[in-house]
């Protein structure tokens, strides 16, 4: 069976010749207004989130960050001295980052 794309392009425009069109005109946008909320999230740095922690890969772990070590972070296992300059950046900037 051979295929012949030049036809069965013609038989989907034939097609679409005989599907009528759709007035959308009539169509209106509902506009649904969301309720103000009164609540005002508190940083995690200032209070820290309630975590589940989930089980990791061997290859991943966690770490805590901030005064009380409240502010976890993942990253991979590496030697302690890699850990400590990786950790440094995070615990400098702890605040812009949430």
């Amino acid at each position: 069976m051979n295929f012949d794309i030049e036809e069965t392009i013609e038989e989907v425009n034939t097609l679409l010749d005989f599907v009528p069109i759709m007035d959308t005109s009539i169509w209106r946008p509902k506009v649904e207004p969301l309720p103000l909320s009164t609540y005002v999230p508190v940083p995690s740095i200032v209070e820290p989130p309630k975590l589940e922690l989930k089980s990791l890969p061997d290859t991943l772990k966690y770490t805590f960050l901030g005064e009380s070590k409240t502010l976890h972070v993942i990253i991979s296992h590496l030697d302690k001295d890699q850990e400590e300059k990786l950790l440094d950046v995070p615990e400098e900037h702890k605040e812009a980052i949430g």
